[in-house]
């Protein structure tokens, strides 16, 4: 779950995390000003990115553009809350729905400079619903967005939003807040391999070894070595992913559960394969379409082939 509030430790390892980050860059110059008018709870632009990013990245899975604003507003009112009162951190009830209310027209933010007309016109009943619940803070807030909304670094944040959308990239899934590790790989899913051991963490490397071995062989067969990984269904990489994780299944070679993100480690560090697009749009594009019906059946030849070969080579 995303923490609604940060720490100065995780606000530093977001700044760090996020320097280059063209969407994560607009924040400070839109919202600062909030920090310093909320006197007691100062909400810092760092919380007001990593809550909007959650906020949009949830409407974006669960592809619902028409949510329930009121619903939504109170479970980020009540997260703030409680946060705030997690880390003694004082505030006043008013500030509490001022700090939902930015978010939420952070989102909005967001989702106007989206070309996809569903998110533009989920815009609309965003700032109607703002503008109903404080109509002083739409008014003034509206204002001071648009007159900071200009510059380099907003046309870089435009080009931006647009293209984590085309590649399917969650940012909120990049949000790694837990300053302990000292950028060490956390637990579970971002440490497991799609070989392991009986610890899921803990790689096997022979088996690895032996499959990626295979998997490069079958693309050299099929002519798509040179091939890079991309976001597309048609990659010829990606077909033939979906045809040895259909026999890995059947074969309970692999979990049924396993991670999105092995099968791209599994691609890039074990089998060398070049990528396209960043690590975090290739997981983004699995775990959209790995296992969607219409994909494998409009693939159902192609994946059989690539079956009944890793049959005959195992047979050998």
């Amino acid at each position: 779950m995303m923490k609604a509030l940060l720490n100065n430790d995780e606000k530093e390892t977001l700044n760090k995390k996020f320097s280059d980050n063209a969407i994560f860059a607009i924040f400070p110059k839109l919202f600062k000003t909030y920090e310093r008018e909320l006197k007691t709870l100062a909400l810092a632009p760092e919380e007001v990115f990593v809550n909007s990013m959650s906020l949009l990245d949830n409407i974006r899975k669960n592809n619902n553009t028409e949510p329930d604003l009121e619903e939504l507003f109170d479970n980020l009112y009540c997260d703030i809350r409680n946060a705030a009162r997690q880390m003694k951190r004082p505030y006043e009830d008013d500030e509490i729905q001022t700090a939902a209310l930015i978010i939420i027209l952070a989102t909005a933010i967001c989702c106007i400079e989206i070309e996809d007309s569903r998110f533009l016109m989920l815009a609309c009943p965003i700032l109607e619903f703002i503008k109903e619940k404080d109509s002083s803070f739409f008014d003034v807030g509206v204002k001071r967005i648009l007159t900071k909304f200009d510059g380099d670094a907003t046309d870089n944040f435009c080009i931006e939003i647009k293209k984590i959308f085309k590649q399917d990239i969650y940012l909120s899934e990049q949000i790694a807040l837990n300053t302990s590790k000292n950028n060490k790989e956390t637990k579970g899913r971002h440490g497991s391999y799609l070989f392991h051991t009986k610890k899921a963490t803990e790689k096997d490397e022979e088996k690895t070894r032996m499959w990626a071995d295979m998997f490069k062989r079958r693309l050299q067969q099929v002519h798509a070595n040179s091939s890079k990984i991309d976001t597309t269904v048609k990659n010829p990489i990606f077909i033939q992913l979906l045809g040895f994780i259909e026999y890995w299944t059947k074969d309970n070679v692999i979990d049924k559960k396993t991670p999105y993100t092995t099968y791209t480690k599994f691609l890039t560090e074990d089998c060398n394969i070049l990528m396209d697009v960043t690590k975090q749009g290739i997981d983004a594009f699995f775990r959209k379409y790995l296992n969607a019906p219409q994909i494998r059946n409009e693939n159902f030849d192609r994946i059989s082939e690539t079956e009944d070969w890793i049959k005959t080579q195992l047979s050998q």
